[in-house]
């Protein structure tokens, strides 16, 4: 039977939010009826992705659906997976945990469902992720629209580089949040360079912390040997940098090198 006004205003005073993490035995309800597009084990987690708002919406009409995002426990940890630098698939790790938990999480594996299903249950706050994970997998997931494009003939220069890149980073890619790229927008022909510069950022806790910081630069530098090797790519400037230094000016004009 559908939830009328009042049934809903329930949702709220359950404390399900952006960020809530489903409990079992309503993982289990939506998975029977087909509502979830793939299978979950008792590990995984499958969180709320939809806006505070709109989770706790007081009209059903205007907000008929809630959208889940799924969260597969893995065993080994991918550094071109961290910080969001590949845009379709995401790693992060639980800190929180003893042993410490990976998890995985593709941008295609998220579902509609609808909100009402969410009455009757209480989110398990207990694998709830944090703020900050929260934050950071919503801005993962919209920038899948909002992403740097770069010119095709400077993505074919850069290509092998890239794959030279990938195995330091799947190691050690942990140590960069962001891989950021000043490069023209123009189809350049084949004779004249793309002139670029780069500039790598680390958490601002990590980049005060010389060891991390060491390692990172370390990183860094071999990222850029591989660059200078690439025919028709002219590579000037290569700077690490804390996010707190980072720009907003920079930011804009800047373009965020994903390794997809």
């Amino acid at each position: 039977m559908p939830a009328g006004p009042q049934d809903v205003t329930k949702i709220k005073e359950d404390g399900w939010r952006q960020g809530s993490a489903l409990p079992s035995d309503l993982v289990d309800s939506l998975s029977r009826e087909g509502l979830l597009q793939s299978a979950h084990s008792r590990d995984d987690l499958l969180i709320v992705l939809s806006h505070h708002c709109d989770v706790t919406s007081s009209s059903l009409a205007a907000e008929p659906f809630v959208e889940l995002l799924s969260l597969k426990l893995v065993s080994k940890r991918d550094g071109n997976l961290d910080w969001g630098k590949n845009p379709r698939r995401y790693q992060f790790v639980d800190s929180r945990t003893s042993p410490l938990l990976i998890y995985e999480v593709s941008v295609h594996d998220r579902v509609l469902v609808p909100r009402d299903r969410l009455l009757g249950y209480k989110p398990d706050s207990a694998r709830a992720i944090d703020d900050e994970t929260r934050s950071r997998l919503c801005r993962w997931v919209a920038a899948r629209y909002t992403r740097s494009a770069f010119p095709d003939s400077f993505n074919e220069r850069v290509g092998p580089a890239v794959e030279q890149i990938r195995p330091l980073f799947k190691r050690a890619g942990h140590l960069l949040t962001g891989v950021y790229l000043l490069v023209v927008d123009d189809e350049l022909p084949e004779g004249e360079s793309y002139r670029i510069l780069l500039i790598a950022t680390m958490l601002d806790e990590d980049y005060r912390d010389a060891s991390a910081r060491a390692s990172a630069q370390e990183l860094l530098d071999r990222v850029e040997a591989i660059m200078h090797d690439c025919d028709g790519v002219d590579i000037g400037l290569t700077e690490l940098r804390s996010e707190a230094e980072l720009s907003l000016h920079e930011i804009r004009t800047l373009k965020r090198w994903d390794f997809d």
